[in-house]
């Protein structure tokens, strides 16, 4: 493909796969990292203190709730701490205002179309008086194989920039759909001076991103405040260079974008660009591997041998040598801070925020032990994170 993406898989992944040395290949690499990277989430650090985003940690407590509600009935059932009761649960739309905190009522759109569509992702759209918001909720993906799905999708041009064509046509579609229910509820007595508020996770989150950007380029509200939080979202966009007509417009919705990262979860990591970084980093090790007897290679795979320093540094500058390919550009998740929850080794939840360019340089973390590129990834994970750190219960110092 032209993005280059597929040969490089095949080299990577294919061949020591074929070979069967590619589960070591991949534990071998994980231990590289853990070396290089010690302390991936600082590496990307964007300077502003923690403490001074308690309010966006806060806010994304109780958004990140309208996110997993988008998902219907069996995702709340996940993320449930206690079991409600029945009256609450009576129906979805009673389970969904349940778990967002909302009166029934309040939910004024509620798309059922089962699963949804991958065109137009399931969706609904409430009223938060507390917050003084009309919220769109975007249905996400439901495991990272979803997210896998449009790795090879071209870029586009989109509102002053560039971003995933599949994501992006998500993001008009569902404008398409109901933008013009949105702006009939803005008309409501009580509701003119509310803001919008665009939430989702995984693809919804990616949905979210692009829509808040193609709010405030296209003024789509007008001068309504629009604000956007991500959950989990992958890189989506990149502004051109010579768009200086829309960069005031683009900067203005990234500085009302805050979006939120849990633990080992790969999927806000997920791009063309950085699955070639990845392969590139996985053929390294898979040139030492290949001529190397068995007993040796797997010993080094659990770490009872150590890794040769000529190996760690080809995987250390492999990566560098790719460059951005047609289709294949790199994509940042586009937002003013990215916060990054975690979990210490005494199982405190702490975090970081982020500079969404530097993290994107970040390589694909792979973590083999636990799943936890996967399992970080669910919603019940980030609400758990959220709700460890709200200012009810104290943010940890860093």
């Amino acid at each position: 493909d032209a993005s280059g993406v597929g040969k490089e898989m095949h080299e990577s992944l294919t061949k020591p796969l074929f070979h069967g040395r590619l589960l070591d290949n991949m534990r071998i690499l994980e231990r590289i990292q853990k070396r290089i990277y010690p302390n991936r989430q600082f590496l990307a650090g964007d300077g502003t203190p923690i403490v001074e985003l308690q309010s966006e940690i806060d806010m994304g407590t109780r958004y990140m709730r309208f996110a997993t509600a988008a998902y219907g009935t069996q995702m709340i059932d996940s993320a449930l701490d206690e079991v409600p009761s029945p009256e609450c649960i009576a129906s979805a739309k009673k389970k969904i205002a349940h778990h967002a905190k909302i009166d029934e009522e309040d939910i004024r759109y509620l798309d059922a179309r089962p699963g949804g569509d991958m065109n137009i992702l399931r969706h609904f759209i409430a009223v938060h008086h507390e917050s003084r918001s009309m919220v769109l909720a975007i249905r996400g993906t439901l495991s990272v194989s979803g997210a896998l799905i449009d790795l090879n999708a071209y870029d586009c041009q989109f509102n002053g920039g560039v971003a995933h064509e599949g994501i992006a046509n998500m993001a008009d579609n569902i404008w398409k759909a109901s933008g013009s229910t949105i702006l009939e509820l803005f008309k409501e007595k009580g509701l003119t001076n509310y803001r919008f508020v665009i939430t989702g996770h995984s693809l919804g989150a990616g949905t979210a991103c692009l829509l808040n950007i193609k709010c405030h380029n296209e003024k789509l509200l007008g001068d309504r405040p629009v604000r956007c939080y991500g959950f989990a979202p992958p890189p989506v966009y990149k502004i051109s260079t010579n768009a200086m007509v829309t960069k005031k417009a683009v900067e203005a919705a990234m500085n009302n974008c805050i979006c939120y990262i849990h633990g080992n979860d790969c999927v806000p990591f997920l791009s063309v660009f950085s699955v070639r970084r990845l392969s590139a980093s996985l053929d390294a090790v898979d040139n030492v591997t290949e001529d190397m007897f068995l007993p040796t290679r797997v010993k080094m795979a659990v770490g009872i041998e150590s890794v040769p320093e000529t190996l760690v540094r080809s995987v250390e500058e492999a990566p560098r040598r790719i460059r951005e390919e047609r289709g294949g550009s790199r994509l940042i998740i586009p937002a003013k801070h990215v916060l990054w929850l975690f979990k210490t080794r005494n199982r405190d939840y702490i975090g970081t925020s982020c500079d969404p360019h530097t993290l994107s340089l970040l390589e694909i973390a792979v973590r083999l032990e636990h799943l936890e590129m996967t399992t970080d990834h669910m919603p019940e994970c980030y609400e758990d994170a959220l709700d460890a750190l709200t200012s009810h219960n104290g943010l940890p110092q860093q």
